[in-house]
């Protein structure tokens, strides 16, 4: 694998943890210091998602468009603004205002304008490119929640941000620029892979077949599920009983968790199918709910749940962008992942706020049993799109 790949996966572990991981690392700090309910301060990365969401077909089309460097660095760029604004924020309404214009930014810099970008341009090698990328950036949340924590408990939490700001202003977005740079191979598999008609003929297609809408729903319920215990570990193991230090271990322990089991995928590819993967990831978040919801009190009860957890989310980043393509095929990728990854946003961004009002009413205990209801509906739409016939190919 080239340089460039390494150096783009840096550009993302940074990102993820500035722009993604920032908001649960400082919640219990936010809601100490500005005074805010726990429901409305999610409702900042919620909307913050949904944003994101609205925007992913129209940064998929700029990818199929050629735009996709630009794309990246630039919205890294405006994520940096976007955390210098959020370092200065006292009132509810400025709060969310900065996470709106933060969902824009997240549009057009994290996985999946990414992993358009890198199916575009790598065509056969993206699989590997995207696993390369993953297995780092899978230490974004081991990055983000001890800095973050140890930062904002030091200095302020305001800090915490202006420390990400910088980070992301002057490491991140020139790694971007750099990593995205194309070599004329690269360029040339570029220009050879279709791109579909002009008015999204490759979309119009993909989403009348119900693998589209299949997998649709089951990496949506996916992300339903990991939005609910990314924002809200913390608090969970808190209500169990861990103490912070350890809360924060096991928040931290969720990145390597995802880098092994992207490890796994490495040595296991040439034995193991891409949808056998897809399975067997979603069957680790089933049991890491299961875990969670009625596992032992103690650490060890705890640690198991990071390992299956991230171990889960870590492999399906890869599994979701590689079966979308291998059932969806190439042509106007950009697009159908872009339209795939509005629902996949959306539910993400649904999980801050509808996992705080299912607390507000039956407690972590209500939060918990949904958490694994939704992880088994991933399951078994995945199982379903797997089976359901294919019209949409590569040509």
């Amino acid at each position: 694998m080239d340089w460039q790949i390494w150096i783009l996966a840096f550009a993302q572990t940074l990102v993820w943890a500035g722009l993604y991981y920032l908001f649960p690392a400082l919640l219990p700090h936010w809601e100490a210091d500005l005074q805010f309910g726990k429901t409305t301060l999610a409702l900042g990365l919620s909307l913050a998602l949904v944003t994101s969401a609205l925007l992913s077909p129209f940064a998929g089309h700029l990818i199929d468009r050629g735009y996709g460097r630009v794309l990246l660095t630039t919205s890294a760029v405006a994520g940096a603004v976007n955390l210098c604004l959020l370092a200065q924020v006292e009132s509810w309404s400025a709060f969310l205002a900065v996470w709106v214009a933060m969902g824009i930014t997240m549009a057009g810099c994290l996985y999946d304008p990414c992993f358009a970008y890198l199916v575009k341009t790598r065509g056969d090698e993206a699989r590997r490119a995207i696993t390369t990328v993953t297995l780092i950036a899978g230490l974004a949340g081991t990055v983000s929640f001890p800095i973050n924590t140890f930062i904002a408990e030091s200095y302020g939490w305001r800090a915490a941000v202006w420390t990400f700001a910088g980070i992301i202003a002057f490491i991140a977005a020139p790694a971007m620029w750099r990593g995205t740079k194309l070599t004329t191979c690269q360029q040339a598999v570029s220009d050879a892979l279709p791109t579909g008609s002009k008015n999204g003929g490759g979309l119009r297609d993909a989403i009348r077949t119900r693998a589209f809408w299949l997998l649709s729903i089951s990496f949506a319920l996916l992300y339903l599920n990991h939005g609910t215990v990314i924002t809200h570990i913390l608090p969970i193991l808190d209500s169990r009983g861990v103490s912070l230090e350890q809360a924060v271990l096991a928040a931290s322990l969720l990145g390597p968790s995802q880098v092994f089991g992207r490890l796994v995928m490495v040595a296991l590819e040439k034995k193991v199918s891409i949808s056998v993967f897809g399975l067997i990831s979603i069957g680790f978040v089933v049991v890491a709910a299961l875990v969670l919801a009625f596992g032992p009190n103690v650490f060890t009860g705890v640690l198991a749940f990071s390992a299956l957890q991230g171990m889960g989310i870590g492999m399906s980043s890869i599994t979701r962008p590689v079966i979308t393509a291998a059932l969806m095929g190439t042509a106007s990728f950009g697009a159908i992942a872009g339209a795939i990854a509005t629902t996949v946003l959306l539910a993400n961004a649904l999980a801050p706020s509808s996992s705080s009002i299912i607390w507000s009413f039956g407690g972590y205990s209500a939060v918990l049993a949904v958490n694994i209801a939704v992880a088994i509906g991933s399951l078994a739409a995945l199982t379903a799109a797997l089976a359901a016939p294919q019209s949409t190919r590569e040509p």
